[in-house]
Formats: structure tokens, C-alpha cells, sequence
């Protein structure tokens, strides 16, 4: 028998067709990663975890000017069921000033790195004409740190910012689907 061709050089060159049509697919999006443990994953922006998880994301379209952007921190993992955590700084004093954490349906949200520590009330509002609540509270700093969660356009969230109440309903208010 000529050499290259028994039968394991063509077991080889079937194994190596297939790890290449794998590798193609893969970066085509066709292929799942079965690396993925469903950790929190660092991304660069909010742009490459939408682009990684395929779906639009509520990001609201109103901002105070005391906000810095980029974000300071995009973290997304896509199982079991996706979801996104965005930290904003306060322009002024580089601490963490707003957190938004969402996932699709029936996802269980991680902790934001921004949690009130004393609530003052907590009541039911309406946003965008679905209810969610709005929590008045302090955090560590006995500074305002108040948050709105629940569900919005079917996805669960949490949205935390460290200031006014007003401020944060304003911002809760602009939230919407963006991307693709």
C-alpha cells in the first residue's frame, strides 16, 4: 500500500475537513461555544456583547451629563439564559453611578456591583405601561442609591443609580430595546 493512503490517512484527512468546517462555522456564529460556562465574560463595549449575544439590549437613550462613557465595565454571559451588566462612573469622582443588569426571559440576574444597603420605601410604578418597583433607599454612604426592577418588554432588569430619585425615573423612563 502507497503511503497516505491507508485507512488512517483517511481518518486524518476526514478529522481535519471536519475541525475545519468547524472552525468556519464557528466564526460564522453557527456553532455554539462549548467552552461556555455560563460566566460573566469582559467585553469592551456594549456593541461587542450585543454583537456576541445577538439581540437588542434596553439601554435607555437619557443620561445625565455627570455620567462618563464609555462604560466602566461590560459583562455578558449567554447561558444559560443571556444577560448583560453595565457599570457607569460618575464623571467627577470616577465611582460607579449607574448599573443596569437585564436578561431575557426567565433569566436569574447577577448581583450589580451597586446595591442599595438601607431601604426607605419601596412602591409599585409604571413604566413604559407595565409595572415594575421603585425602591427609594441609601447606599453604604448613607448617599442616595435608588433602584427600579422587574420586567420590561418581557425582560427582567434592574436598573440602579447612585443619586436622586428623580434622576433615576428619568433614566428608567428612555429605556428601550436598541440594537439588533
Amino acid at each position: 500500500m502507497r503511503a497516505g493512503h491507508g485507512p488512517l490517512a483517511g481518518l486524518a484527512r476526514f478529522l481535519g475537513a471536519a475541525a475545519l468546517l468547524t472552525a468556519l462555522l464557528r466564526l460564522a456564529g453557527c456553532v455554539p461555544e462549548l467552552a461556555d460556562d455560563g460566566a460573566l465574560r469582559a467585553y469592551s463595549s456594549l456593541d461587542e456583547a450585543r454583537e456576541q449575544l445577538r439581540r437588542p439590549l434596553l439601554w435607555p437613550a437619557v443620561f445625565p451629563e455627570r455620567f462618563a462613557f464609555p462604560p466602566v465595565e461590560v459583562r455578558a454571559a449567554k447561558r444559560p439564559v443571556p444577560v448583560v451588566v453595565v457599570h457607569v462612573a460618575d464623571r467627577r469622582t470616577g465611582a460607579l453611578a449607574l448599573s443596569l443588569v437585564q436578561g431575557l426571559p426567565g433569566a436569574a440576574l447577577p448581583p450589580s456591583r451597586i446595591s442599595p444597603s438601607r431601604l426607605l420605601s419601596s412602591e409599585p410604578w409604571a413604566l413604559h405601561g407595565e409595572e415594575v418597583t421603585l425602591e427609594v433607599a441609601t447606599c453604604e454612604d448613607e448617599r442616595p442609591c435608588n433602584r427600579v426592577r422587574g420586567t420590561l418588554q418581557g425582560r427582567p432588569f434592574e436598573l440602579v443609580v447612585r443619586g436622586p430619585r428623580e434622576e433615576l425615573q428619568r433614566i428608567a423612563g428612555s429605556l428601550a430595546l436598541r440594537g439588533r
